[in-house]
């Protein structure tokens, strides 16, 4: 009996061994990385291309009002009317720079743009001043 004793006694120590390998261990705490902020510091350059056009057909246009005053008498008889002026051409341009991000949400810089255009149409108005008669010719 006491042999058995003995062997329940090691059984039990053993067995007590074993479950002590099986308790949680805690993980090590793991800083999360770092936020990266965008840099817009910096030198850039860039360009611009497009076509554009246009089109009048409204014979009441003229550069002065409808009043009395100055040639107004003379545009609305037609004397600065232009119909079927067709403007069309290449526009574009471009841009240089330099940017400094002082902070998160601030960033200043310096800037040199440039922006053209070729668009072109052409008319010709022939008046007559007694009748204030008009003949518009395009050009193209």
């Amino acid at each position: 009996m006491r042999r058995f004793v003995i062997a329940l006694l090691g059984a039990t120590a053993m067995s007590g061994a074993a479950l002590a390998a099986d308790m949680p261990v805690k993980a090590p705490i793991i800083p999360p990385p770092p936020v990266l902020l965008y840099n817009w510091t910096g030198f850039y350059l860039g360009g611009n291309v497009g076509y554009g056009w246009g089109r009048n057909s409204d014979p009441d246009v003229s550069f002065v009002d409808g009043s009395s005053i100055g040639l107004a008498p003379y545009a609305a008889a037609g004397g600065n009317v232009i119909p079927n002026v067709q403007p069309k051409g290449v526009i574009g341009g471009g841009q240089i720079g330099y940017n400094w991000t002082l902070a998160p949400s601030v960033v200043v810089g310096l800037v040199a743009d440039f922006q053209g255009s070729g668009m072109k149409s052409s008319e010709t108005n022939s008046v007559t001043p007694s009748g204030f008669a008009t003949s518009n010719q395009p050009m193209r």
